[in-house]
């Protein structure tokens, strides 16, 4: 016959259960070694994680950077309970930092500061909107084409 686990061995397990997923807000960010320390929590239960490495699209020879900020609402995924060990998995929207589009057809980007990349897929419309300057570097050639007519720059 097989033991029940003991109440402490429950706990632990609850416990553990309970730190596997976690929202908080990101407090402070090390862009150098790509990390952020997380609050989970309020009042009695609000702890800081240690640093975190966070979710990105690539990170191998072809990589992405999109630094998390202080602020930013996020999930924390720590296997085993054990925030320590946790990553980051991504951004939340809330209310301070809403979604920037409503429409399954739109992919968009907005930057602080005003200007923002945007595809709508049903009306076959592309957007890039700058505040400020912008800066294009080109090694090889380049060809422009708008409606039929063809560009080519040397």
């Amino acid at each position: 016959m097989r033991t029940p686990p003991s109440d402490w061995v429950l706990a632990d397990i609850n416990s553990r259960l309970a730190r596997m997923m976690r929202i908080g807000t990101v407090v402070e960010l090390d862009e150098a070694a790509a990390r952020v320390r997380v609050t989970c929590g309020a009042g009695d239960g609000k702890i800081t994680t240690a640093w975190l490495p966070w979710i990105t699209a690539r990170a191998g020879p072809d990589r992405t950077w999109w630094a998390l900020e202080p602020g930013e609402q996020v999930m924390v995924l720590s296997p085993s309970g054990e925030m320590s060990q946790g990553v980051v998995l991504g951004s939340i929207y809330r209310d301070a930092h809403p979604a920037p589009a409503a429409s399954k057809d739109i992919q968009r980007v907005d930057f602080d500061g005003g200007s923002y990349i945007e595809h709508d897929r049903k009306r076959k419309k592309f957007r890039l909107h700058i505040e400020g300057d912008m800066e294009i570097s080109v090694t090889g050639h380049v060809q422009w084409t708008a409606g039929a007519e063809g560009y080519d720059f040397d």
